[in-house]
């Protein structure tokens, strides 16, 4: 990719970096922390990573990488967390869960998109990684309750039946704080919101409509 751009020389570069740089630790990531990823995934991305901010340092190309934390949002692989959580509960089913206290840091895929739109078009952020999240950790047992909430039932949970990878952290989140500077962004979509979002379009989906 960066062989490929390289004649063009004002090619502007938001690149999808990862937020699995720093493998396992226990407090907020800041971007520029030591990289020591746990996965393949992780590393390969991590790789990327430093392959973009050699070429944006060194060779001066316009290059910016953005470290999307957990994404959520309407049209999302069924299989995930919070699909997995509202199909359950809109169909009557049981839930398998790792133990309770797993944290992510959501963030909706639509203020995600925003980021990268706005890094293309803020000079400012070129040469840098920056964090996207949502930059609160928030931990599987609490989306659960949220999603409860709103549907207005009780969800039967299967604790401990889905069993972690040992690649799996158990506190996963961000410090936005460059982002905020950077870009001037912040989270739009509040967790309620993007809920309430992604339970209207499964309501509403072939999917749902099949197992009722």
């Amino acid at each position: 990719f960066l062989m490929a751009t390289e004649p063009l020389p004002n090619c502007r570069i938001v690149y999808a970096g990862t937020s699995l740089e720093q493998g396992k630790v226990l407090s907020p990531m800041i971007e520029d922390a030591a990289s020591n990823p746990i996965s393949c995934y992780g590393a390969m991305k991590t790789a990327a990573n430093i392959l973009m901010m050699q070429a944006a340092q060194y060779e001066k190309r316009k290059i910016t990488v953005l470290n999307p934390f957990y994404m959520y949002g309407v049209g999302e692989p069924s299989t995930r967390l919070i699909s997995t959580a509202i199909i359950a509960g809109l169909t009557n089913q049981a839930i398998n869960l790792t133990s309770e206290d797993y944290v992510r840091d959501l963030i909706n895929v639509d203020d995600v998109a925003n980021a990268f739109l706005l890094s293309a078009v803020t000079p400012e952020s070129i040469g840098y990684k920056i964090n996207i999240a949502g930059g609160k950790g928030i931990s599987n047992m609490e989306i659960i309750n949220e999603i409860e909430k709103l549907l207005n039932v009780t969800i039967r949970k299967k604790i401990g039946a889905f069993k972690a990878r040992s690649t799996d952290s158990k506190f996963w989140s961000a410090d936005i704080s460059k982002a905020k500077k950077i870009l001037s962004w912040k989270p739009e979509i509040s967790l309620d919101q993007g809920l309430k979002l992604m339970i209207e379009s499964l309501s509403n989906s072939n999917f749902i409509v099949s197992k009722k």
